[in-house]
């Protein structure tokens, strides 16, 4: 009887865990992906992927829209941005994601940029 009572315990303690944390919380793992949810970081990222876009096989668009921005946390963070583009007077749009990495502080202090366009694909 008291095995019971102490298994009924733990997994109530156990539920209670689990209610408390919020999804991002309890989906994180070290090396995975979560969502950014800070919206100056997105909009930075959007403009400097906006800027970057003239020098990738995209240069005559420009970002329309951030769609969504997952993070990475490594030695730095890679940050994916799926975005809408549109190419300039047309109508014509695509999505694409581009991989942009921020390096540690220090090494901006230490003349890094403080984000580097790793790859951009097309979406389908």
């Amino acid at each position: 009887m008291k095995k019971i009572i102490l298994v009924a315990l733990f997994l109530i303690v156990g539920l209670l865990f689990l209610a408390n944390q919020s999804p991002s919380e309890a989906s994180v793992v070290p090396g995975g992906k979560s969502l950014e949810r800070n919206k100056q970081t997105i909009k930075a990222l959007g403009e400097f992927l906006n800027s970057k876009l003239s020098t990738t096989d995209y240069a005559s668009y420009s970002v329309e829209k951030v769609i969504a921005v997952e993070r990475q946390v490594v030695a730095g963070v890679n940050y994916f941005v799926r975005a809408k583009i549109q190419a300039h007077g047309s109508q014509h749009a695509k999505i694409i994601e581009a991989k942009i990495f921020e390096p540690l502080p220090y090494m901006i202090k230490q003349g890094a940029e403080p984000y580097k366009l790793v790859s951009v694909s097309e979406r389908r």
